[in-house]
């Protein structure tokens, strides 16, 4: 719901580039470009802390500070 976050215009655009990047994952995963073989989550977090910080430093806030976002 939108009442969870502050309503700031960029924590909104945050979450829509998480959902741009999500798709793009996806994409890349159908693709075989490029293959997750490890399953530990703190290698998956450092994995796509820095694709994320390739795409947006706005991505990088909602990561460290919008723990509601997504758990990793």
């Amino acid at each position: 719901t939108i009442n969870t976050f502050s309503g700031n215009s960029c924590e909104l655009s945050a979450i829509k580039n998480f959902g741009n990047i999500f798709f793009l994952l996806f994409y890349i995963f159908k693709r075989k470009v490029i293959k997750f073989i490890y399953f530990d989550k703190k290698i998956l977090k450092n994995q796509l802390i820095f694709f994320v910080t390739l795409y947006s430093n706005s991505i990088i806030n909602a990561v460290t500070h919008e723990k509601n976002i997504i758990y990793f």
